[in-house]
């Protein structure tokens, strides 16, 4: 049984059972009926990322392609005007994602053109785009990101653009920053 699923009476019921002669009582309701009057009291979940056990080695070290650098694009976006359902795409020399999981920030926009000014329009948390990250050698660390976004209806016409930040490790040195753009499209 997943605990994430149950409501919180039930997981207050099931916790009461455990702690009274560890009895599991197989017709909740009946359980819930004599539970009725008992108030519920709250679930303290301490945070355990401490204690986790990763199985998963570090990141080793970065490297783009010869006569490439991070970020550079490598299948870049049609010229062709994109229309609403349409799936716009860009590949990029990329870095190993676990370098900076970017929690407070992105690993991609879509960016507007509006009034001579790049805005961004979307970004990883919405569900029209994907990153992709494929590890292309892993004896010379390269790497590759794929970003798409599917183009909703109701999309203002108009000139856009996929962005895509990263970070990478060399062999030797600190962790750095780095970014690509892809060339700019229309939506009509």
């Amino acid at each position: 049984m997943h605990m994430l699923s149950l409501p919180a009476r039930q997981i207050h019921m099931l916790i009461m059972s455990r702690l009274a002669k560890n009895i599991v009582y197989k017709d909740m309701r009946a359980h819930e009926r004599s539970l009725a009057n008992v108030p519920l009291t709250p679930i303290l979940i301490m945070d355990q990322t401490s204690k986790v056990i990763s199985l998963q080695h570090g990141v080793l070290f970065d490297s783009a392609p010869f006569e490439k650098t991070f970020g550079t694009v490598l299948v870049d976006v049609n010229t062709t005007p994109y229309h609403a359902g349409d799936v716009v795409s860009a590949q990029f020399v990329g870095a190993n994602p676990r370098n900076n999981l970017r929690l407070e920030s992105t690993f991609l926009t879509v960016d507007r053109l509006v009034d001579g000014q790049w805005k961004a329009v979307r970004s990883d948390s919405h569900p029209s785009t994907t990153y992709q990250w494929v590890r292309v050698n892993t004896i010379l660390g390269t790497s590759t990101v794929t970003i798409t976004w599917t183009i909703e209806s109701g999309t203002p016409f108009g000139t856009y653009r996929l962005s895509y930040f990263g970070d990478s490790k060399p062999v030797i040195g600190s962790i750095s920053s780095f970014s690509g753009i892809s060339s700019s499209f229309t939506v009509s």
